[in-house]
């Protein structure tokens, strides 16, 4: 209960009987805030005779020969088991009570070690596989809420009010723990141990620890990592991942096996290849590599290493689109083999087959207009135009004319048209 700045009378009621008992008006438990007054009285109204002594569960030298126990300004030092004892003059006990005092303050004395050798409160260093304990006590009541944090990301919750009720601590402080089972590189980190009851509106305190796990390098998110990348012929593929490593790893060996060849890649130098490694802080490191120009499928594969086994190695497969490739083969294909005489000959020869092809279309259009000259239906031939004589001139008649006809047709012309009727004078 709070109180304000009175003064609260606790009253123990004591009956005739010299048997009777005590009973305390407010029951067993008082909470009071840290910084106020209280006082809890215990008196006798049928023995005047009787005085009345104050003690202190589990401090001998608290002794108060008062029916009052002033508590101003209330401490948090002043919360425990009190009882109140009533005797006569000849050192009769007639009977007791206790009374638990409880004392609300905020959250203080916030500390974080390992539980385990070497200990540490700041940096602890440790191998791949080891298990560690973090643990973190803490002060204040009512007992307090603690949030475990890893880089930022809250990891676990734990309401020390459910796990100690409302009592106070029985040592010095609360605990609570953090355990890392099995170390390893994702492990690493900074630790947070936040802590907080809200009481007089105070904001909640922390304590952190780095740990730091020695470990071989490993991809994080292996199961999200792509492992085949499709491309267009003559397209660009990226490839990404991050490698977590303890210390930092390094790319020692960066190869490829084709349909026909196999190659390493790293010491060679390859425009049409590149390799990024760039530090993330903490233990990882983002790769990225570049393919330029891909044309033909394979199988690469990237191996790092930090002197911690076993190292790693990632494989990924660049597969170039089929569908694609024969399309483009028609066409980037001649552009890539375009170059100096072989251009010089592929040009004549296009430019003969279209030379060719107009002489055959020219001489189709001659032999069509020579067929379709006939005769007028008096029997005289059409006058020829100035054309038709220098084509009569370029191109004389195959066959003599035919005697007795006056329509003037050649002889392809006539075994062509055959079927076109003609005009006979006897």
């Amino acid at each position: 209960m709070a109180l304000g700045h009175c003064n609260v009378v606790l009253v123990f009621m004591i009956f005739e009987s010299s048997r009777a008992a005590v009973s305390l008006m407010r029951g067993t438990s008082w909470t009071l805030d840290s910084g106020t007054r209280a006082a809890a009285n215990c008196s006798s109204r049928r023995c005047q005779s009787c005085h009345v002594t104050w003690k202190k569960d589990g401090d001998p030298t608290f002794h108060l020969a008062n029916e009052t126990l002033f508590l101003n300004p209330v401490r948090k030092t002043d919360r425990g088991n009190y009882t109140c004892t009533v005797e006569d003059s000849k050192g009769g006990q007639w009977n007791n009570g206790t009374l638990e005092i409880l004392v609300n303050y905020p959250t203080e004395n916030i500390s974080l070690s390992v539980n385990t050798p070497p200990y540490s409160k700041s940096h602890y260093k440790t191998r791949e596989g080891a298990n560690v304990s973090l643990s973190c006590s803490v002060d204040g009541f009512p007992p307090p809420l603690v949030k475990w944090h890893k880089d930022g990301g809250a990891v676990k919750t734990v309401n020390l009010t459910q796990k100690y009720g409302l009592h106070q601590h029985p040592g010095k402080s609360f605990l609570t723990s953090y355990d890392v089972t099995d170390a390893g590189c994702e492990d690493e980190g900074t630790y947070v141990c936040q802590a907080g009851n809200g009481v007089m509106d105070t904001a909640p305190i922390e304590k952190y620890i780095m740990l730091e796990v020695e470990c071989a390098p490993k991809v994080q998110d292996a199961a999200r990592q792509t492992r085949t990348w499709s491309v267009q012929r003559g397209g660009t593929v990226l490839v990404s991942f991050t490698v977590l490593s303890n210390p930092l790893s390094s790319v020692i060996a960066w190869w490829r096996t084709g349909e026909d060849t196999s190659r390493e890649i790293l010491n060679e130098g390859d425009a049409d290849h590149s390799l990024n490694e760039t530090a993330l802080g903490g233990n990882a490191r983002y790769i990225a590599i570049s393919h330029y120009n891909v044309t033909e499928t394979g199988l690469y594969g990237v191996t790092l290493a930090n002197g911690h086994e076993p190292n790693l190695t990632v494989t990924y497969t660049i597969r170039v689109d089929k569908t694609v490739l024969t399309n483009q083969s028609e066409t980037g294909s001649e552009v890539e083999d375009c170059a100096g005489a072989v251009c010089m000959y592929k040009s004549y020869i296009v430019g003969g087959c279209v030379a060719l092809a107009a002489g055959v279309i020219a001489v189709v259009v001659i032999i069509a207009v020579k067929c379709y000259r006939r005769t007028d239906r008096a029997g005289d031939p059409v006058q020829d135009h100035s054309l038709f004589r220098v084509l009569d001139d370029i191109f004389p008649p195959m066959s003599p004319p035919v005697a007795g006809n006056r329509i003037y047709w050649n002889y392809p012309c006539n075994s062509i048209n055959s079927s076109i009727p003609r005009e006979t004078h006897v």
